[in-house]
């Protein structure tokens, strides 16, 4: 194990990293690769990221700033360090991934976004998020499952007296015939003392229920594979199916993994239709295109791709408490050249303001601009872009940035939304003005809000942000 701590303008040797990997933050804009003049050497800034890197994940790259916050030094061993950040990273994830599925956003309707092809382990992440997003549907598709189960009648052929026979026909009597030691004579007859009857006995063993426990058991392994902190948002799923797997219904069954073609109880009956629609969602190959940030940021325990996802919670949170509820107005996927895409997504507040993520917009020059966060508040046009950095060693270059976004926009504030520990929330600057207003840790952003919504300034700056999880 190896422990980067990355700086502004150090460049290194990107043959550490796999290239499929390289490839894919290259097009995310998270990572960015230079190659040296008259030399075929190519070599990549890591001063945005912050995760595990290379081949098996054997490095991990992080922000010397950050280890206050894990509670180690660079004096640690890689491992303790590693161990630490681990931790904390999985508090980021559940956080960011509980936040998530309460957003209306964030619902899943298999027929309202667009998808892409995903054969990877990442997969899990999306089959998490389906339980956890889908949670509630699910423990009432199998409780009504358990209060209507559906039942077979199975046949039995057994022996029964002459005088309980209720039913005779030729294949009974055809029976009987081939077994004459049941014949007794009787006044010079011989009569059978005994003959065949059908015995219908109600039984579970359909092969839908088959179906059903074997999907049963595939999510109650999904779920235990995940540690302790994941798990504990799943435990009402994972109760409902344990107690499920253990009732009468389901315990002697068989595992039928595949659903029976065309089975009408599957479509149409109550509690089975849910859970096939379900099952359905759970093996689709085919997952929504907004969750291969959260894939990403799993995989690689990349902190600086949940940054954004962090922002844009806590920026919804400060505009809904000022302004009200909002409603998503638009949600579509771009699609750009080498396969990049990305979704541009629009939240209405009242009043007529707007809220909008990954904007892409032409500027004056016919170039292309994609921000992460853009507002329209009371005619202003205010930007946002999250950057998981420092903002004192990385000044030049984070308000370099937050200029070209402001002139690209031809917007009234660029602003960029960094990480630090500093005591300054953040300071903004204006033409002729230099520094016109610093913000303490106390200054609420709701506040910074109605600044940059009345005065008459404009200009770029920046804004910590604190990680609380």
């Amino acid at each position: 194990m190896e422990v980067i701590y990355p700086k502004f303008g150090e460049l290194y040797p990107v043959d550490f990293v796999d290239s499929e990997l390289l490839e894919y933050l290259k097009s995310k804009g998270i990572i960015t690769t230079q190659k040296l003049a008259g030399e075929n050497l190519e070599l990549v800034d890591l001063s945005n990221y912050c995760g595990y890197l290379g081949r098996n994940f054997k490095k991990l790259v992080i922000p010397g700033k950050l280890l206050p916050v894990l509670g180690v030094s660079e004096e640690d061993s890689p491992e303790k360090i590693a161990e630490a950040f681990n931790s904390f990273f999985d508090r980021f994830f559940l956080w960011v991934l509980k936040r998530l599925a309460e957003l209306p956003l964030f619902t899943l309707n298999v027929a309202s976004y667009d998808a892409v092809e995903d054969f990877g382990r990442e997969r899990d992440i999306y089959k998490f998020f389906l339980l956890l997003n889908l949670k509630e549907e699910l423990t009432q598709a199998i409780e009504v499952i358990l209060h209507r189960p559906h039942r077979v009648l199975d046949v039995e052929e057994v022996l029964k007296p002459v005088s309980e026979v209720c039913e005779v026909d030729g294949a009974i009597l055809e029976e009987a015939l081939c077994h004459p030691e049941r014949w007794v004579e009787s006044g010079g007859k011989y009569l059978p003392t005994e003959l065949i009857q059908p015995q219908y006995i109600e039984s579970f063993d359909s092969p839908e229920n088959r179906f059903v426990k074997a999907f049963l058991v595939e999510i109650l392994d999904f779920i235990e594979n995940w540690d302790e902190s994941l798990r504990s948002l799943l435990l009402e799923v994972e109760d409902i199916v344990s107690f499920a797997l253990n009732s009468d219904i389901f315990a002697d069954l068989d595992l039928q993994p595949s659903p029976p073609a065309y089975s009408q109880v599957l479509q149409k009956r109550p509690g089975y239709r849910e859970l096939f629609r379900f099952w359905s969602l759970f093996h689709s190959f085919f997952i929504p295109q907004w969750f291969e940030g959260l894939n990403i940021a799993f995989s690689l325990k990349s902190v600086s791709t949940l940054w954004e996802y962090y922002v844009l919670i806590k920026l919804l949170d400060v505009l809904k408490a000022e302004f009200g509820p909002y409603k998503v107005v638009s949600f579509g996927e771009i699609k750009k050249g080498r396969g990049e895409s990305y979704e541009e997504i629009t939240f209405e507040f009242p009043n007529g303001v707007r809220f909008y993520y990954q904007l892409e917009r032409k500027s004056y020059s016919k170039s292309t601009w994609r921000s992460d966060f853009f507002l329209e508040l009371n005619g202003r046009k205010i930007i946002f872009d999250a950057k998981f950095r420092e903002f004192s060693n990385n000044r030049r270059e984070v308000l370099q940035n937050m200029h070209y976004y402001k002139d690209g926009f031809c917007a009234d504030w660029a602003i960029a939304i960094t990480f630090s520990l500093a005591k300054v929330r953040g300071i903004l600057y204006s033409p002729g003005e230099f520094c016109i207003c610093k913000f303490n840790l106390f200054t609420q952003l709701a506040e910074i809000l109605r600044f940059l919504e009345y005065s008459r300034y404009t200009g770029v700056g920046f804004l910590n942000f604190k990680l609380e999880v």
